[in-house]
C-alpha cells in the first residue's frame, strides 16, 4: 500500500514487510530502490538488514566498508524521494485558531512565518515591501 507521497504505508509490522524486500548481499541498485521506497538511507537499510538477520555481520561490515570507500560517510547515491508533509500539524492549527493557521503556529512556536510555511510545505508567502511612505507613516 502506498501513501499520498508515494512511500510505503505498512499493512503489517514494518520489520515483517521490509524483511522479504532486503537482499542478503549488498547490491547497490536494490538498496537505492529500497531507499526511495522506504524513505531512509542506505546505511539505515543495511543496519536493518543486519538486525533482522537477513544479512550476516560479515556481509553487513563489507557493505558498509564498500559504501564508505565509494561515497564516504556523509553521501549516498539515490534520492530519498518526496519529503513528507505535516498535514496533521496544519489541521491542528486550523482547529486551534479562526485566523491564519500559519501565523498562529509561527506565534505559538516562536518561529518565522516563512519557516512554518516551509514545514507545512506551503508556498512561501511574499514578504511585505517596505516603502519610504510606510516608514515615514505616523504610527498613531
Amino acid at each position: 500500500m502506498r501513501s499520498w507521497n508515494g512511500r510505503r504505508m505498512p499493512s503489517q509490522e514494518p520489520s515483517e514487510e521490509i524483511r522479504p524486500q532486503i537482499p542478503p548481499r549488498f547490491a547497490l541498485r536494490s538498496f537505492v530502490e529500497l531507499k526511495r521506497v522506504w524513505g531512509v538511507s542506505i546505511a539505515a537499510l543495511l543496519y536493518r538488514a543486519r538486525t533482522l538477520g537477513v544479512m550476516t555481520e560479515t556481509a553487513y561490515r563489507r557493505s558498509v566498508i564498500a559504501m564508505s570507500k565509494q561515497y564516504g560517510r556523509r553521501q549516498e547515491p539515490g534520492d530519498l524521494g518526496p519529503a513528507e508533509c505535516a498535514l496533521l500539524l496544519r489541521r491542528a492549527a486550523e482547529l486551534f485558531t479562526s485566523g491564519d493557521p500559519v501565523e498562529a503556529l509561527a506565534r505559538a512556536m516562536r518561529l518565522s512565518v516563512a519557516t512554518v510555511s516551509e514545514i507545512l510545505d506551503d508556498p512561501v508567502r511574499p514578504q511585505p515591501t517596505i516603502t519610504p511612505e510606510l516608514l515615514l507613516r505616523d504610527p498613531r
